[in-house]
């Protein structure tokens, strides 16, 4: 039985993306995916429907998404009003094709489970799509703590002469903290206000919209602290601060909220900073890392040094935020070093 007004494949897909409303990224990312199926559909495989869809419309699409044709794909970067805009930016690379199929069965499971759909052929190979074995055998994807030391170094040697090289020092200090400190992904504190924050009798807390829309309660560093109050000061907020103040703020403009791409960028020009220092220092591993790492490399160097450090394993989980307790455990790296010492005898 039907459970969705739609009649159409495009207002089907429509209910289902309303799901998402909440997660932007997820959204993003469902909404591209379900766009060019339905284009290639339209374009490619007339009298095909998400109705009705066949295990060859899947194979066929399998093999239109390995071999992308050139005119799907944009050159440059055209908005998508323009008429040379294109539903590609260029070939998949295996992970994107994955996590394409990913998205199309999982929207087909929701369309079969509505009524809509009759049947979900991407289910028939359910291994066909999963990630090889080896992409879970550990975290590699993290900074020694000697380069993480680094990088709070360059940002105390940054100018602050005046007000905007003072804001933007402040800022870049309290973001550091609020990544590697607090283990927060670039999003959680973007979309915190100050009314996020709160005191008890345990220290101070940040409360975040985290991955998948969930709500968590975080704790903040005695450095973030520090950090939250030459913050304020800098951007002459001691006295207006409001419950709805973005927590982090654009460089410019009244009380406007810095956008993901923003501090990704203010970080990455900070690690890029510390990459260059390392390498003039002839510490070429940590170069090497810096100049590699984003923003969420600060999250998973975090759980890594305390996991490594003797913390708790399942107190690291409540800080990383992990359902499950192997996800934690995979930031141990006693094993590989035990593994590499082992090898070396002879």
């Amino acid at each position: 039985m039907k459970q969705i007004q739609a009649d159409t494949d495009k207002d089907a897909v429509s209910e289902w993306l309303a799901g998402f409303s909440d997660s932007p990224k997820t959204l993003k990312a469902y909404r591209r995916e379900s766009e060019r199926f339905l284009l290639w559909i339209t374009q490619l495989r007339p009298g095909a429907t998400l109705k009705q869809l066949m295990l060859d419309d899947v194979r066929a699409y399998e093999a239109f998404l390995k071999n992308i044709p050139e005119t799907w794909i944009s050159k440059g970067k055209p908005a998508r009003a323009q008429p040379n805009w294109r539903p590609f930016a260029g070939q998949l690379t295996k992970s994107s094709f994955r996590h394409a199929m990913m998205i199309l069965k999982s929207m087909l499971a929701w369309l079969q489970a509505v009524g809509f759909a009759a049947t979900n052929p991407f289910v028939i190979d359910r291994k066909r799509y999963r990630k090889p074995p080896t992409a879970n055998l550990g975290v590699t994807r993290y900074l020694s703590k000697a380069a993480i030391d680094r990088v709070f170094e360059e940002i105390e040697w940054l100018p602050a002469l005046h007000r905007y090289e003072l804001r933007e020092k402040a800022r870049i200090s309290l973001a550091f903290c609020l990544y590697y400190d607090s283990a927060l992904r670039l999003s959680e504190p973007v979309g915190a206000n100050f009314g996020s924050i709160d005191h008890d009798s345990e220290g101070f807390w940040l409360y975040v919209v985290g991955k998948g829309g969930k709500e968590a309660r975080v704790p903040l560093s005695p450095r973030a602290i520090l950090a939250l109050a030459q913050y304020t000061e800098a951007f002459g907020l001691d006295n207006t601060i409001s419950e709805d103040t973005p927590l982090l703020l654009a460089m410019r403009g009244s009380r406007r909220r810095a956008t993901e791409a923003t501090m990704g960028l203010a970080v990455g020009k900070i690690l890029k900073t510390a990459a260059k220092r390392a390498q003039e220092a002839g510490v070429l591993e940590d170069a090497k890392a810096l100049e590699a790492a984003t923003p969420h490399w600060l999250r998973h160097s975090r759980i890594s040094h305390l996991i490594n450090g003797g913390a708790n394993v399942n107190v690291v989980r409540q800080l990383a935020r992990h359902e499950d307790l192997a996800t934690t455990s995979k930031y141990s790296h006693a094993e590989a070093e035990a593994l590499q010492k082992l090898v070396g005898v002879v």
